[in-house]
């Protein structure tokens, strides 16, 4: 069986009325390092972990028990009735901040959260589900950056919304602990809140699943920065396959800070050999640019 694997950077010449050049510039960098975290009012700070949420950090630093052992789960229903804060330092050299478009790129922030580069709010999440492109070429600065998020207690806002909405939603699954998790009752001090967030349902409990709301920065994080363009994402549709010939179409989203004459490059790799499939003069706009691209391949 052939290997075939697509080359995501497919490259992008831009045309100039003197020369041509590659588009090389984009540069993406995962921020994953030397985060911490504490809770929102506590100045114990803990070592943290990106992708990952509250709940494992704590387990991770020994804070808290195992929470899938015997009742464990009622003993650990205060953590989301807290605001937690995450943040990290990182750098960033001359050449990426003087790039002409400088975006943070979070795949994934659980649920609400406020995020400030250096010390300046950039972003004020309320979504699990989404990614968040935010625009940073004027907080960003050559040398150290600060990354804070802080993540609002999702019981806490669920009740405020709950109580703006004055709307008994239905929920999948009720699980009332009763009075004794700190003198709280899950159905009294706490009803269920979790249909007034834009979060996985499971994490307020399920017949399946505990009762652990957590919160946390759930996917990664990027910086990314560019000039002139650069290839957003690329999907490939399957339109037909059979043993002689694979009939597929690729739709690529290139994103252009200026109006721009480009070829657009698309190839793939086959077992470690690389193939030009074929070569798209485009006249690319101001923002985003939808380019559908049909080729195929035989034998695959």
């Amino acid at each position: 069986m052939k290997t075939i694997q697509f080359l995501y950077l497919l490259c992008l010449l831009i045309k100039s009325a003197l020369t041509s050049a590659q588009i090389t510039d984009h540069v993406s960098i995962e921020i994953k390092d030397n985060w911490k975290m504490h809770r929102f009012g506590n100045n114990i700070w803990y070592p943290a972990t990106v992708p990952g949420c509250v709940h494992t950090d704590l387990i991770n630093n020994k804070v808290i028990p195992d929470p899938f052992y015997r009742d464990n789960e009622k003993k650990l229903q205060w953590i989301d009735k807290y605001s937690w804060e995450y943040a990290t330092e990182f750098i960033v050299s001359k050449d990426i901040s003087e790039k002409k478009n400088i975006f943070l790129h979070f795949k994934g922030l659980d649920t609400y959260a406020d995020v400030y580069l250096n010390d300046q709010m950039i972003l004020s999440a309320d979504n699990m589900f989404i990614q968040w492109n935010v625009d940073v070429k004027n907080q960003i600065r050559e040398g150290i950056n600060t990354l804070r998020i802080l993540f609002h207690s999702p019981i806490a806002v669920g009740m405020l919304k709950r109580d703006q909405w004055n709307i008994e939603a239905p929920i999948g699954f009720n699980l009332d602990f009763g009075p004794g998790i700190s003198g709280l009752s899950a159905s009294s001090d706490f009803p269920p809140v979790g249909p007034y967030t834009r979060k996985a349902g499971y994490m307020y409990g399920w017949d399946w699943a505990p009762w652990l709301t957590t919160s946390g920065i759930w996917r990664p994080v990027y910086l990314e920065a560019w000039d002139d363009g650069r290839i957003a994402s690329l999907q490939i549709v399957q339109n037909s396959v059979a043993k002689e010939y694979a009939d597929l179409s690729a739709y690529v989203d290139v994103q252009s800070s200026r109006p721009l004459q480009a070829d657009l490059l698309l190839k793939y790799s086959i077992d470690g050999k690389e193939t030009l499939i074929k070569s798209i003069p485009t006249t690319l706009v101001h923002g985003s640019n939808l380019i559908p691209v049909k080729f195929g391949i035989p034998q695959p």
